[in-house]
């Protein structure tokens, strides 16, 4: 007789119930799969599992996938994007994969700057669970005084992405206060009657900072983008999935809201049939550095509220993989009673995600059938609260299953 799966989601958070912790030390947004000793008082401790992220995944041979991903806005400018550090390994460390994502879109006018750019770091000198340094680049999260949770540092010099395009950045973001739901930001899978310890996917959130620095990229016979930031709005996520990607979920849905006063994100997944098909719902809002309300939800697809979760409002089906993609959208940022609504979205990419996966992990995908990842991306000026921002979306499709 085969395992029977088993999925342990977050807890529920609702202005009754409030299962979240408040952060206020930079540690807590550390990478969980690098090299490195943590301090033993920061050692989270799961309700599920009294082992953090580290010691959990060090008993596994698992493919895991951990971001670090800030998201900025110009309010003035209408630029905007997100740079995101990314570290895979492959079934225990087979194979490891360093690389750097880079989004830059206009979320106003019309074709006049996007692009999406990948960088393979090879020659990492040090990667620690404070950040990672190269002969080109570093990205390091470092403690901060006062009301700060900390500072992110970013910097590239001719650093190279596939496509032969050159990146040269200088950023300095101040991160605000954070947030995780319990326990420790983690849903847990498991195989029922396994001697093997749970798979973790685990997220914290930093909805508010201020970014300081410039973007340049230029080179491959394309125009030159140049992105200059003055304390702009800012945003911070440290995500982590200790299982395959296509067994951590089928699809995903995710936003943030920002201006100078508002930091609003919501981050929802749907596991896949094997894990109960189960939709995971997190969104919380900072205001004026605090965090001013947390909201998760989680229930089977089959009995979802649409109250609760994420609703797409309207679709339009894709002729190349068929996926119908939400036109309109809303999203529970403050629980069901404050939604974010996006009518109509404004689509400013496609990808293949197949495209951007390291090639050892793309050719284990393109194995199973099933799978045809994409990601429908969207960035437009919106209200929230009674109060003008901007909005980045995304929704992503892995498989029915």
């Amino acid at each position: 007789m085969g395992l029977s799966s088993r999925f342990s989601p977050v807890k529920d958070c609702t202005p009754h119930e409030q299962n979240y912790t408040v952060l206020n030390d930079v540690s807590e947004l550390w990478w969980q799969t690098a090299d490195g000793n943590k301090a033993e008082s920061n050692k989270p401790k799961h309700s599920f599992l009294s082992l953090k992220p580290q010691k959990l995944l060090s008993r596994q041979r698992n493919t895991t996938v951990e971001t670090q991903t800030l998201y900025f806005t110009d309010l003035e400018s209408k630029k905007c994007g997100f740079v995101q550090l990314l570290l895979s390994s492959v079934l225990g460390g087979i194979s490891t994969n360093i690389q750097l994502n880079l989004k830059l879109f206009d979320c106003d006018n019309e074709g006049e700057l996007g692009s999406w750019e990948t960088f393979k770091i090879d020659d990492v000198t040090k990667f620690s669970q404070d950040g990672m340094k190269s002969r080109h680049s570093s990205f390091q999260l470092i403690p901060s005084q006062g009301q700060e949770i900390g500072n992110l540092l970013i910097c590239a010099i001719n650093l190279k992405s596939q496509k032969g395009r050159y990146l040269n950045a200088n950023l300095s973001t101040t991160l605000r206060t954070g947030f995780k739901v319990d326990p420790d930001g983690s849903s847990f899978y498991s195989d029922e009657g396994s001697s093997k310890p749970p798979r973790i996917m685990r997220h914290v959130f930093v909805p508010q900072g201020l970014c300081t620095g410039s973007i340049c990229i230029e080179g491959g016979g394309q125009p030159r983008s140049t992105v200059n930031l003055e304390k702009v709005p800012a945003m911070f996520i440290e995500a982590l999935q200790g299982i395959s990607p296509h067994k951590a979920a089928s699809c995903w849905n995710f936003s943030c809201f920002q201006n100078y006063e508002i930091g609003a994100v919501c981050m929802e997944y749907t596991t896949t049939s094997e894990f109960q098909k189960t939709v995971v719902t997190v969104t919380g809002i900072a205001r004026n550095g605090k965090i001013s309300a947390v909201y998760a939800s989680s229930e089977n697809e089959s009995s979802v509220s649409a109250r609760k979760h994420v609703k797409f409002l309207q679709t339009s089906k894709d002729p190349q993989n068929k996926w119908c993609y939400p036109s309109s959208i809303s999203f529970p940022l403050d629980g069901p009673n404050n939604v974010l609504k996006l009518d109509p979205l404004r689509l400013v990419n496609k990808y293949d995600i197949l495209d951007e996966l390291p090639a050892i992990i793309k050719r284990v995908v393109e194995s199973i059938a099933g799978i045809k990842p994409f990601i429908y991306q969207y960035c437009q000026i919106a209200e929230f609260d009674g109060e003008s921002g901007v909005a980045i979306a995304e929704s992503t499709f892995i498989s029915e299953s």
